[in-house]
């Protein structure tokens, strides 16, 4: 049946995509073939840029200041530009310079050249950290295990207000910082900020450092920098597009694999992209056969924008890495064009188009995809949005690259209240080459700092704080900084398995394409697993370029290891009750939900809960009584306001153990429970 329907597809193709119909519009005229893609050519070819046009550079990632452009430049030979043109770095044949946008089509025109295009497309994949407590870090961290001696790097498009964050003790006292951003921007966005804040609230003990790139051949500097520098965790929580096929091969699954072989775990966003990704083979329209149907018979895909909104598309098709199969990528607003990617494909340039618009007027926009020449049967093409859903998604495969590669831990995004509901915007699995994906998720719509308290509401209700698997993927990094220390034998794959193995199933059952493994949790206890040693041979540093630095931090020297049964490192006997959130802010139409968490207890032993003043437990009472089901665990508590009592009004929680007791004073809030920040 398979078959039949391919085969009635390759005919409908020869029937109608490679002869238009009668009188029916082919496809826009081509623009003779040059090294500038399209969306350069109409920046050089603009005698002054517009406010739109300097939006469209600043998204693409090619703005550099007034008149000048970054850009990478590909040639089989060496690379001589002729001044001012600033050439930054190489990696392979790519080359990262900064041009006058006047220079561009003189530098086009040199020998060797046989591309100039933009930095490949990213975005930040969009935190006190609620997930710490579904996450199970409490325990872990409670005895003794707080990544100290593990390095983590933190590499992501810029760290606003880092300093300030340290001097408030949300960031370490001593934080490394090592800017390979060619414009110099370390403090461009806050994105990586918060990312840091949640990692530093679930690794408090390792040390952190802060690495700014904003182009892929940034990131490969970068990650050399941190194999030079014994890193031992690196968390990338940005979203890169049309860099590979989408099975983790191209530039940045190689970037990773470098990493992997120096023995780095990376902690990788999913992406945020399940509402803005359309994946399908190439359907002729009958009124013009060039142009895709995405249904029924509508070419566009359409986004809606207000003024001053910006919004970029990226296409991708198969037939990588080279391709001589041509299409095309179009923005139309109603009958006018207002943007386009058309570069040449003949058997050189890869199978990609990009286009960013930052609209002019409120309304409706609509991409289009057209097939310019065609060799072969269709072929499936991908085409993601940033800034706007898109009328038409198909959320599976909505994957960003690399959180495609086998050796990255892709982290897909839930809220941090039970449910745990998966957010409607994480990106979902599978990979092009059919393996599962994300590999777990984590928690977002988290408090921090950088983007403010979260309210506990979800995404799609307007909540606050910090959402987006950039969100997740930090808990996950964190995580797998705590197994690291742990158990220090361990290479990167086995602990990525020890952290999808003990996650907790949600949603489908067995592993799947929207949580991979479960949602992320640590064991409460000591697993009773015996490590498996691995021979790994240790890499010489790769001697890189040192940008402007702050502070580098001295590499923790790593001890020699012993191979042993189990790691021999001593846990704290004294026994102890932890609480969180430390903020008790029960509000009238929100109880809160409350983990207490204990160790180095008897099994069997009576943990006796109670509560003074206006408030109570489930069911009423103002007393509990648990049992302890082993030496260290924790349970879940929710408290309720009394009705009537008047905000502001105070109360009083105690969890007595045998061994030992807390207390915590608490306020009734304002009707919403909102989680203080720690000061």
């Amino acid at each position: 049946m398979l078959t039949g329907i391919l085969l009635l597809m390759v005919a409908l193709w020869l029937a109608m995509g490679v002869q238009s119909a009668p009188g029916a519009p082919g496809p826009p005229p081509k623009p003779n073939a040059s090294p500038l893609t399209a969306s350069l050519r109409d920046l050089v070819r603009t005698a002054s840029l517009s406010p739109g046009l300097e939006a469209a550079a600043r998204a693409m990632g090619v703005w550099a200041g007034p008149e000048y452009v970054r850009v990478i430049v590909e040639s089989a030979i060496p690379l001589r530009p002729p001044p001012p043109v600033q050439v930054e770095m190489r990696r392979g044949d790519a080359w990262q310079v900064r041009a006058p946008r006047a220079s561009l089509e003189r530098l086009a025109s040199l020998p060797g050249v046989r591309r100039i295009r933009p930095p490949s497309p990213h975005v930040p994949a969009l935190v006190f950290s609620e997930g710490l407590a579904p996450g199970g870090f409490f325990p872990w961290i409670n005895s003794g295990w707080n990544g100290s001696g593990v390095h983590i790097a933190v590499i992501d498009l810029g760290f606003a207000g880092w300093r300030e964050l340290s001097n408030a003790g949300e960031l370490p006292p001593f934080v490394g910082t090592r800017n390979f951003r060619a414009d110099g921007d370390f403090e461009r966005t806050g994105h990586g900020a918060a990312v840091a804040e949640i990692i530093y609230d679930a690794a408090p003990g390792a040390t952190l450092s802060l690495f700014a790139i904003n182009t892929e051949l940034e990131l490969d500097q970068a990650v050399d920098a941190a194999i030079a520098q014994d890193v031992d965790v690196i968390v990338h929580a940005v979203s890169w597009f049309n860099t590979g096929p989408g099975d983790g091969s191209g530039a940045l699954g190689d970037i990773v694999r470098k990493a992997d072989r120096a023995g780095i775990i990376w902690a990788a966003a999913a992406g945020n992209q399940a509402r803005r990704y359309y994946s399908g083979y190439f359907t002729p329209s009958p009124a013009h056969p060039s142009r895709h149907v995405f249904a029924n018979s509508d070419e566009g895909n359409d986004v809606y924008l207000k003024q001053g909104q910006t919004v970029c598309g990226m296409l991708s098709w198969d037939n990588w890495p080279s391709t001589v199969d041509d299409y095309d990528l179009y923005l139309y607003r109603g009958e006018q064009k207002v943007a386009r990617s058309d570069d040449v494909q003949n058997g050189v340039q890869p199978p990609t188009e990009a286009l960013c618009y930052t609209a002019a007027e409120e309304g409706e926009y609509s991409f289009i995809i057209v097939h310019y020449s065609q060799t072969y049967p269709p072929v499936r093409m991908r085409l993601f949005a940033t800034g706007a859903d898109l009328e038409y998604a198909t959320p599976a495969g909505s994957l960003v690259q690399p959180a495609d590669a086998a050796e990255a831990l892709a982290v897909g995004a839930i809220h941090w209240r039970e449910p745990y509901p998966l957010e409607p915007f994480s990106s979902l699995g599978p990979t092009t080459d059919g393996r599962i994906k994300p590999d777990l998720a984590a928690y977002d719509g988290v408090s921090t700092v950088t983007y403010g308290p979260s309210d506990g509401l979800g995404f799609d209700d307007d909540g606050k704080g910090f959402f987006g698997t950039s969100a997740s993927a930090p808990l996950a990094g964190a995580a797998a900084a705590l197994v690291r220390q742990r158990y220090p034998v361990w290479d990167s794959a086995k602990i990525r398995e020890f952290l999808k193995d003990w996650a907790i199933d949600i949603g489908i059952p067995g592993p799947d394409n929207e949580t991979g493994s479960g949602r992320l949790h640590l064991p409460p206890s000591q697993p009773t697993i015996t490590p498996t040693l691995t021979q790994t041979t240790t890499p010489s540093p790769t001697p890189t370029p040192t940008p402007t630095a702050t502070f580098t931090p001295t590499p923790t020297a790593t001890p020699t290891q012993t191979p042993t049964a189990t790691p021999s490192v001593p846990t704290p006997s004294a026994p102890w009750l932890a609480l969180q959130p430390d903020a008790l802010l029960p509000g009238y139409l929100a109880p809160q939900t409350a983990i207490i968490s204990w160790g180095n207890h008897d099994l069997g032993d009576l943990l006796r809960l109670e509560l003074t003043g206006p408030i109570h437990f489930a069911g009423g009472g103002a007393s509990q009584t648990r049992v302890m089901p082993d030496e260290s665990g924790q349970i879940t508590i929710t408290l309720f306001v009394d009705i009537p009592s008047q905000p502001g009004a105070a109360f009083t929680l105690t969890a007595r153990s045998p061994r030992t007791q807390l207390t915590r004073e608490g306020v009734i809030a304002h009707t919403w429970y909102l989680p203080v920040i720690r000061q």
